[in-house]
């Protein structure tokens, strides 16, 4: 949820303490304008984001980025990983996440998640021996594309705006 919160400072002149001795004096007075934004791609694309992160750094964990980056294999949930995969999950993963933060940054979600979806599609068009270099199989290409749609279209959802407006005197 993003929250802007502007203040301002306005002199209006306030009632008389006493009707009969004291004359009308101004008061400063305090307005603060809140709005809030909220999506529901938003949490949609943070969970998105939080699953790719957890599988980007198991996998890395498992294979570890010591030797060369598409050996070993690991499985992670039933899906080949190679350290080359999890770094590719955890950078667009934590990018997704920064995504999810803000409601103004919403594009970068989406922008991620396209690109995530064309790499998933180039992982199941490879040949076996891109595959083979890659270190990963065609159905952690379909994990990646169904991840990849499913964070660029949450960047599409609408957006709920609350506004508040709060006077208050010094």
């Amino acid at each position: 949820m993003s929250t802007y919160e502007q203040r301002e400072t306005v002199a209006v002149p306030a009632e008389p303490i006493t009707p009969v001795t004291d004359p009308v004096v101004s008061a400063d007075q305090t307005a603060v304008t809140t709005v809030r934004r909220f999506s529901i791609g938003q949490l949609l694309s943070g969970i998105v984001g939080l699953i790719l992160v957890v599988f980007g750094v198991v996998a890395l964990v498992r294979t570890g980025i010591d030797g060369t980056f598409n050996r070993p294999v690991a499985d992670v949930v039933g899906l080949a990983h190679s350290s080359i995969i999890g770094l590719v999950e955890l950078g667009v993963g934590l990018l997704i996440l920064l995504g999810a933060v803000a409601w103004d940054m919403r594009a970068l979600g989406g922008f991620m998640g396209v690109v995530l979806f064309i790499f998933g599609v180039v992982v199941i068009a490879a040949s076996d021996e891109i595959l083979l270099k890659l270190g990963t199989e065609r159905t952690t290409g379909w994990f990646l594309m169904i991840m990849g749609a499913i964070a660029a279209a949450t960047a599409t959802l609408p957006t709920t705006t609350r506004t508040t407006r709060r006077v208050s005197t010094r």
